[in-house]
């Protein structure tokens, strides 16, 4: 069963200001587009500057992404889809959805264009 609405991963402002796009959000478009999904804009937002990911060990992505993201706006939806560019550790995908789930969503899927091993 699709999800009703897509939440992509967002970058912390700083990051977005200095890279000018979020490749997660890039991705949740296109997706929309072709699937016909709505995605719920700003819906989570990174509150907290992190070093980037793929330069951490896993306790330290883990313990870098505790607390630093926040639900933006209500998720008048049950089942959402979270759109991710790359799943490295799943440290990111897995704060957000602790705090999806926290705050009303029943069923979650982790959409990614790439894994890492």
């Amino acid at each position: 069963m699709p999800p009703e609405a897509l939440i992509y991963v967002p970058l912390h402002s700083r990051k977005l200001r200095s890279r000018g796009y979020n490749q997660a959000h890039q991705l949740a478009k296109a997706i929309s587009i072709e699937l016909e999904i709505p995605i719920i804009k700003g819906a989570i937002v990174k509150t907290k500057s992190t070093p980037d990911q793929a330069s951490q060990t896993l306790s330290q992505r883990r313990a870098n992404l505790i607390g630093c993201f926040k639900i933006n706006k209500p998720i008048p939806f049950k089942h959402v889809a979270i759109i991710d560019d790359v799943i490295t550790s799943g440290a990111t995908v897995e704060e957000i959805s602790k705090i999806l789930k926290k705050n009303g969503v029943d069923y979650l899927q982790v959409w990614s264009i790439a894994r890492t091993p």
